[in-house]
């Protein structure tokens, strides 16, 4: 039988295997400590999130597209609520005008808040604080 346990350490010497990583005779508590350790050293060694980097710049066109969408879906959405308001109620161009108002207000709140950091809840709640 082929033994892989062998295969992998000649091929990626630095990763451990698993009976070596993790042993029974641990305590929980060490193991989520040693575990949380590295979760941290692995944060602070990755600079993916600091201003500058590449997936943070990257981050700053796929903002500006989200903004554009939002405000025109938005819109788009309302002119059809008015013009089905203006077919079933017989009041031709006031339906679509009025929607079309709504919905651009609609829209620039929602510009508004994705670029301030609320999220979509009731009561302008920041993102971050729950």
């Amino acid at each position: 039988m082929l033994d892989l346990t062998a295969s992998a350490s000649y091929f990626a010497p630095e990763i451990q295997r698993p009976e070596e990583e993790c042993r029974v005779d641990e305590p929980e508590e060490k193991k989520l400590g040693d575990l949380t350790a590295r979760i941290r050293a692995a944060e602070e060694k990755s600079s993916l999130s600091a201003p500058g980097s590449p997936s943070h710049v990257a981050a700053e066109p796929a903002k500006a597209s989200q903004t554009g969408y939002e405000l025109v879906g938005t819109i788009i959405a309302c002119v059809i609520i008015g013009w089905l308001f203006d077919r079933y109620l017989h009041t031709k161009p006031w339906g679509i005008i009025g929607m079309l108002v709504v919905g651009f207000i609609a829209g620039m709140l929602n510009i508004w808040r994705a670029l301030n950091g609320y999220d979509q809840s009731v009561g302008l709640h920041k993102k971050d604080s729950k």
